[in-house]
């Protein structure tokens, strides 16, 4: 707990029913395999800095192997939306992707 932000949060988590560990291998071992069960406990870990992040998680061996697609079509290519934005930019490229994808199930 000493890495959890606030005393009142460390204070809260004190008063939780501790609970062993879930025996992740015992219950998806059989389903996600060895790479699975890892990629799960690390997503899972309950300390931030031990955490596995999307980033990390993307280059597991579990998922490394599959194609790497958007879900959804990046409407803009174009330099300019790249980095740097300011928030009135920002917000503008918000409304026109989400009037972009009005009416499409997004």
């Amino acid at each position: 707990l000493g890495r959890v932000c606030g005393e009142a949060t460390r204070a809260y988590l004190r008063l939780l029913p501790h609970y062993p560990p879930a025996d992740l291998e015992a219950q998806y071992g059989q389903l996600l395999g060895a790479d699975g069960v890892d990629l799960l406990r690390r997503l899972l870990d309950f300390d931030k800095v031990n955490r596995i992040t999307a980033a990390q998680a993307l280059q597991h061996p579990f998922v490394a192997h599959l194609p790497c697609r958007p879900c959804v079509p990046i409407p803009y290519q174009d330099e300019k939306y790249h980095d740097n934005l300011s928030g009135t930019e920002l917000l503008q490229l918000v409304k026109e992707l989400a009037a972009s994808y009005r009416g499409k199930g997004l």
